[in-house]
């Protein structure tokens, strides 16, 4: 029987999820959430952001695009830091690797990790390195309206691995990473 690893953070915590879409990033939000007994609103989702701005993100026109990816990052980073405010548990559900200069106010992991240190939050980053071929064929595998459009995760898988190398200099209190053989791990807030 496959065993699981166990990850013990503070519940003072903000977990930062990094990894290309489809990787399975909400999955495991949702799983510790779960675990530890978390409201559902301890996952700030970048999905979620954006649907709150514009209920179809699909139909809007290329000249509205960059608006509402740089509005869903301030209303992203926002929520996280106004969760922080009140002290409670923070999953940032993203895909953490777009380059900061697409980001206002904080959205990028640099963002996240400054936000964390300014309320005292321990600050995990949990990234999923998983290939490409995943990420596509669980793309595929999702329901219509949380599918994204194929050409982007390619890039997204690319900045992951460019990002890789630098991410324990980057400063976080602890760096997981989930490769396809090690998908398979709990998280325990204490």
């Amino acid at each position: 029987m496959f065993q699981s690893d166990v990850i013990t953070l503070p519940r003072h915590s903000m977990i930062a999820l990094c990894g290309p879409p489809a990787a399975g990033k909400s999955t495991l939000a949702k799983a510790v959430v779960e675990r530890n007994g978390l409201m559902p609103t301890a996952v700030v989702s970048s999905d979620i952001c954006r649907l709150a701005i514009c209920d179809d993100p699909k139909a809007i026109g290329r000249d509205k695009a960059r608006a509402l990816h740089r509005d869903t990052f301030q209303l992203f980073a926002l929520t996280i830091e106004m969760r922080m405010t009140m002290g409670v548990p923070v999953i940032a559900d993203t895909v953490n690797l777009w380059p900061s200069e697409w980001l206002p106010n904080g959205g990028d992991r640099v963002g996240l990790l400054h936000l964390a240190r300014r309320h005292g939050y321990y600050a995990a980053l949990v990234v999923f390195d998983v290939s490409l071929e995943t990420c596509l064929v669980q793309n595929r595998q999702r329901e219509k309206s949380r599918q994204v459009d194929e050409e982007g995760i390619p890039y997204l898988r690319q900045r992951l691995d460019e990002a890789l190398p630098l991410l324990p200099e980057e400063g976080w209190d602890q760096v997981v990473i989930l490769r396809e053989n090690r998908q398979a791990v709990l998280i325990d807030l204490i």
